[in-house]
């Protein structure tokens, strides 16, 4: 599978897991967006909105290059945070599990920055998504 539609396979089940989580889920796919949306994602809960870039790592070391982050993702994230918004999240699925990010940790100048391996917010994700699209099966199958 191309890292695309590795990444673009992972938004949409990452949309999923946050709706079912009990957020707003909005996602901007699809031509209209390609290339020059600032963010995947926007949740929102609580009157709170948090835009959510995703993206997949494959590297062994955990180490996320920076020049992965687009230059209107860095832009966008400064105008958000001008704006007085603090919540604008990476969320890096890297080796099964998905860490979030937040952009105002990272230091843009250097080259890459290390996953906090001790911190995932789904371990394991690949069993969590099969267990939620059985459970969806057997949902659908009530109807």
């Amino acid at each position: 599978m191309s890292n695309k539609l590795e990444g673009t396979k992972f938004e949409n089940e990452f949309c999923d897991f946050l709706a079912e989580a009990g957020f707003f889920v909005i996602h901007y796919e699809g031509a209209l967006y390609s290339g020059a949306q600032p963010a995947d994602i926007m949740v929102i809960k609580n009157n709170y909105a948090t835009l959510l870039d995703c993206k997949v790592l494959k590297s062994k070391t955990g180490r996320f290059p920076i020049s992965r982050i687009e230059a209107n993702q860095i832009l966008a994230y400064r105008r958000y945070r001008k704006c007085q918004n603090d919540f604008f999240l990476l969320a890096v699925l890297w080796n099964n599990d998905v860490y979030l990010i937040d952009l105002r940790k990272i230091k843009f100048k250097e080259k890459s920055f290390k996953v906090n391996i001790d911190q995932p917010i789904v371990k394991d994700w690949k069993n969590w998504y099969e267990k939620y699209e059985e459970n969806k099966k057997n949902a659908n199958k009530g109807k």
